[in-house]
């Protein structure tokens, strides 16, 4: 018999908690690359924890997204890093 995580361990999985601990605005990750950009640093005071909550989202996400999507996403990423594009 399989025991969840919880039970075996005395820990739930991390990604269960995310969901919690920060909600996003309805369909950010449908707006402009600067917007979600600009969301994600207002989110945190720590641009590395936007950059992760972003690619939290891509990675959850996975094959669902277009590649006009990924392209704004990754287009995101690189802006919270500080690079040009």
């Amino acid at each position: 018999m399989r025991r969840s995580l919880h039970r075996r361990y005395g820990r739930s999985k991390w990604s269960s908690r995310v969901k919690t601990h920060y909600h996003t605005p309805e369909g950010l990750f449908t707006r402009s690359a600067h917007e979600i950009a600009h969301v994600l640093k207002l989110g945190t005071s720590d641009t590395t924890q936007a950059i992760r909550r972003l690619s939290f989202y891509i990675n959850r996400a996975g094959h669902n997204l277009t590649s006009s999507a990924k392209a704004r996403l990754h287009k995101a990423m690189r802006i919270l890093e500080g690079k040009r594009s």
